[in-house]
């Protein structure tokens, strides 16, 4: 607090505007990430060591000596002023490599095309979530993520999403359009839309586009004993089950055996933005909106989940870090 008018002596009449400097470094608590997100502070530039070290008020010495004592991560939250501390479920790292291997790769994003099949180059698979099984209305959109593996690495080429609301005969009609074109191998879906799903393998059954009845299987009945040998086999996100999913997608792109093709989403504008804190009116970047696409949804929600143990269980739980960003597509990925 530099200045005050509640002190003896002062007339009333004066009027002083406190300024409120809050300085510190990110450890533990979070505490300057929750205040700067709130969006009612003016952020200075940070000063890190090596800042320090050019303006001759560190010694070079001790950084180093604290470098090679310290945990990366510690290093990283108090000498070079970046809070990483959070660590999410898939690391914001790795996804970033899977784009630039599919960059490398020269992986194209694929799309239904009137009058053509998709050219498939390994086993392909269709994952998707059903709307209304989000945290919050900003995750309840249905989404499919169509997965292909190609030699050792897992690439996703097509994603898609459906607002919330969307009547199920459309998401339906879609489903077996995009059956027909990319002719997966195998499909599953969240089972709290089982009846969507029933009556998309019903009609792939009548198209000739399956070779599977599921009417055949255990007297028709619409049981979880019976899903497991269906075309398009419903399937519980929940538990063990939805913990095996979700430590299966994080291996592939931890390992380095994921692959994305390239999609300009604005990050790294944004974030650049952002940063230099600067107010020099509108400019083309106002434009840019953080789920502008589909894609640009599917980068975002592959990071934004966090995983949380069970008391009294072997596996973990999974919550959105941010639920406005959601968790459809990361669902639809781990499927």
């Amino acid at each position: 607090m530099l200045g005050s008018a509640r002190r003896l002596g002062v007339d009333k009449g004066v009027s002083f505007k406190p300024q409120i400097r809050i300085t510190g470094v990110h450890k533990g608590a979070d505490v300057l990430s929750h205040l700067i997100e709130t969006g009612g502070y003016h952020i200075l530039p940070p000063v890190d060591v090596y800042l320090g070290i050019e303006l001759g008020i560190l010694n070079e010495a001790f950084v180093l000596e604290m470098q090679s004592q310290l945990p990366e991560a510690e290093y990283i939250r108090q000498f070079l002023c970046i809070n990483a501390s959070a660590q999410n479920f898939i690391w914001e790292k790795h996804i970033r490599r899977a784009m630039a291997v599919g960059l490398s790769a020269g992986l194209q994003l694929s799309g239904p095309v009137p009058g053509n099949r998709y050219r498939k180059r390994g086993l392909l698979s269709f994952g998707y979530d059903h709307s209304g099984h989000g945290e919050s209305a900003h995750a309840s959109c249905s989404a499919l993520v169509v997965c292909e593996q190609i030699g050792n690495f897992v690439t996703f080429p097509f994603v898609k999403t459906w607002p919330a609301g969307t009547d199920d005969a459309v998401v339906g009609r879609d489903l077996i359009g995009l059956w027909d074109y990319f002719r997966p191998d195998y499909a599953m879906g969240d089972a709290y839309g089982v009846g969507l799903l029933t009556s998309v393998n019903d009609m792939l059954f009548s198209a000739g586009l399956i070779d599977i009845d599921r009417r055949s299987i255990g007297d028709g009945q619409s049981t979880a004993s019976t899903w497991q040998h269906w075309a398009f086999a419903p399937i519980r996100f929940e538990g063990m089950t939805k913990h095996s999913m979700a430590s299966a997608l994080r291996s592939a792109f931890h390992n380095g055996q994921a692959a994305i093709p390239y999609v300009d989403d604005g990050t790294d504008a944004l974030k650049a933005k952002n940063t230099a804190n600067t107010h020099w009116g509108p400019s083309a970047l106002d434009q840019v909106q953080a789920d502008a696409s589909d894609w640009g949804k599917f980068i975002r929600q592959l990071g934004n989940l966090k995983a949380k143990a069970v008391q009294g269980a072997s596996y973990n739980s999974y919550k959105m870090a941010n639920p406005k960003i959601g968790d459809d597509l990361f669902d639809a990925a781990s499927a």
